[in-house]
């Protein structure tokens, strides 16, 4: 089962990253150096955290973390999490927004329940005691429409 992405808003409370692309800003910990011509990095250097605006598509991120090409290190840079989705179960129907909780060492999504009442099943109506024309009338055919239905057989 493919995980969804969470994410801390302003507030501390862990709610769902998904939707349109946006801008977030993380704390980038490391400079690249660059060689006195410009070229390729010598090395990423530990740096005093300073903050990085980039632009960034929800949808294919989790995508990436689904399908194996981002791990939970790739995450974590941006300040995301993956989380386990909640599994909704027979009988039960949900009666509030999702709530993100860490158990253990994972995120799980979770909602407030409650069991739904059974339901009678519905009975079928007694149609030995009926005559054909009866039995037509409850699927909504006459006579004449049955015979046109079987003449084309």
């Amino acid at each position: 089962m493919d995980k969804i992405i969470i994410r801390q808003n302003d507030s501390g409370v862990w709610e769902r990253f998904h939707g349109e692309p946006r801008q977030i800003t993380y704390m980038a910990k490391t400079v690249k150096v660059l060689k006195y011509d410009g070229s390729d990095p010598i090395e990423d250097h530990p740096w005093e955290p300073y903050p990085v605006t980039v632009n960034v598509d929800p949808m294919k991120i989790a995508g990436f973390y689904n399908d194996g090409t981002w791990d939970d290190a790739n995450l974590a840079k941006y300040g995301l999490v993956a989380c386990v989705p909640f599994e909704e179960k027979d009988g039960y129907e949900i009666v509030s927004g999702p709530e993100y909780k860490k158990v253990g060492d994972r995120f799980m999504e979770t909602y407030k329940t409650k069991k739904m009442p059974a339901q009678e099943p519905r009975a079928e109506p007694e149609t030995a005691a009926l005559s054909p024309k009866e039995k037509l009338a409850l699927i909504g055919l006459t006579r004449e429409e049955l015979r046109s239905l079987l003449a084309d057989v």
